[in-house]
Parts: C-alpha cells; sequence; structure tokens
C-alpha cells in the first residue's frame, strides 16, 4: 500500500478518430514513463465502450501532487495535447484526488506490463467511489 496522487481523465472524441488518437494516447504514456516524467508511477488506457465508443478514459499517477502539477505544465502533455485537440469533441473532464494504491506484489516485481487489463470503474451520486484493476487473460 502506498499514498499516491492522481487523475482519471475523460475524453470524447470525434467520431471515426478513436484509433488516432489511441495512437497518440500510447505514446504519450511512453514517454511519461520513459524517464521525462519523474515519478509518474501508473498510467492506463480505459477502452470505449460498446455503448459509448467515442468515449476514452485515462488513470494516471503519480507519487505526490506537486509532481502531477508538473506533469500539467510538462512539454509532453503540450505536445499530446497540440496533436490530440483537434480529434476531442469537447474539452477533457479530470478528476484529480489523492489515492490509495495497492498493486500486486509478483506484477509488480515483474516490472512494466504492457499488455491488454480489464478494470472495473465505479462512479456513484455520492461521486468517485473507487478504481480496482486485475490483471486477465485476453479473450
Amino acid at each position: 500500500m502506498a499514498e499516491r496522487y492522481g487523475i482519471i481523465v475523460t475524453l470524447k472524441v470525434k467520431e471515426g478518430k478513436m484509433e488516432e488518437l489511441l495512437e497518440l494516447s500510447k505514446g504519450h504514456f511512453l514517454r511519461q514513463h520513459d524517464g521525462r516524467e519523474p515519478n509518474a508511477t501508473l498510467a492506463s488506457i480505459v477502452m470505449p465502450l460498446p455503448d459509448d465508443p467515442n468515449t476514452i478514459r485515462y488513470f494516471e499517477q503519480w507519487v505526490s501532487k506537486e509532481d502531477y502539477e508538473l506533469h500539467s505544465n510538462h512539454e509532453n502533455l503540450q505536445f499530446f495535447f497540440g496533436k490530440a485537440g483537434p480529434l476531442l469533441d469537447g474539452a477533457p473532464v479530470i478528476v484529480e484526488a489523492p489515492m490509495i494504491h495497492y498493486a500486486n506484489r509478483e506484477l509488480r516485481a515483474a516490472g512494466p506490463i504492457n499488455q491488454m487489463r480489464y478494470n472495473v470503474f465505479l462512479d456513484c451520486s455520492i461521486g468517485l467511489v473507487g478504481w480496482y484493476s486485475r490483471a486477465a487473460q485476453k479473450c
């Protein structure tokens, strides 16, 4: 268990532009975690759902709020939004908050994993209440 700071970002994407945005997103997160953004600890792309094919979500995490604030003005983020902006159908919706982070020790010890995972995202009338992730085999 560790205390962290993170965000959940919701982006509405223009019709027919999802694949292009996904490729830009992958590049953004690879750069974010190659050492250019110190203390960036985690990023996930939550793929579009069948009933909402033009919405994508990101789950991102840093060691501290100060690290997130550095990200907010980082050239990597500016580059991403410079390219992604024309693909979006409206402004991003960002929820930021302190977090308590848990990770599977075996997966954490194995290092970075670039594979499909399945996520559950809970949102209740009292606000964002949780985020749970578990590794799963691709079907």
